[in-house]
Formats: structure tokens, C-alpha cells, sequence
């Protein structure tokens, strides 16, 4: 549940998702991990996403949170436009 609870609040985060407050005052209340933690360069970060199964090609397939309850799932994300959310965001690390 932390790597996933982790998961949903860096990739709400990538797609601006409005209700991400609400998301992560649910995840501290039921004792999960609400801020993201990341280990690692953004190219090392990258490179491990690359591993994922919904991965096509070169590209990455993202799960994005529109709301809570809905997502949208988006193909062709480049790896150069991940590693620049990373590079620019401020997750722990």
C-alpha cells in the first residue's frame, strides 16, 4: 500500500490533478504515505519507469487521476518530458 499510496499522489502531481489535497489529506488519514520520496537521479527514476508493463515501446502509458473516482489513460508520454517533471518538481529524496 506505501508504494502504491506513494505512486498516486506523484502521478496526480504529473497530470495537476484539482483535488489533490482532498487525496492526500485521505492517504495521511488512513495512515498511508502522502507526500512522494524519491530515490534516485530523474534518469535513474525514468529508466525504472521504462520497466513498467503498461509501457509501449519507448514511450510510457500513464493512469492519469482527473478527479477522484475518474482517469484517463495516456499513451506516448516521452521519457524526455517525465525526466523534466522530475527535474523540476520538489519531491523529497
Amino acid at each position: 500500500g506505501f508504494a502504491v499510496a506513494q505512486g498516486l499522489v506523484f502521478i496526480a502531481k504529473y497530470a495537476k490533478m484539482p483535488e489533490i489535497d482532498r487525496l492526500t489529506s485521505l492517504l495521511k488519514k488512513i495512515g498511508l504515505p502522502h507526500q512522494v520520496e524519491l530515490n534516485g537521479t530523474p534518469e535513474e527514476i525514468v529508466e525504472v519507469m521504462m520497466a513498467d508493463k503498461k509501457r509501449v515501446g519507448k514511450d510510457l502509458t500513464l493512469v492519469l487521476p482527473r478527479e477522484i473516482g475518474k482517469v484517463k489513460v495516456v499513451d506516448g508520454v516521452k521519457r524526455k518530458e517525465m525526466g523534466k517533471f522530475l527535474e523540476r518538481s520538489k519531491f523529497k529524496s
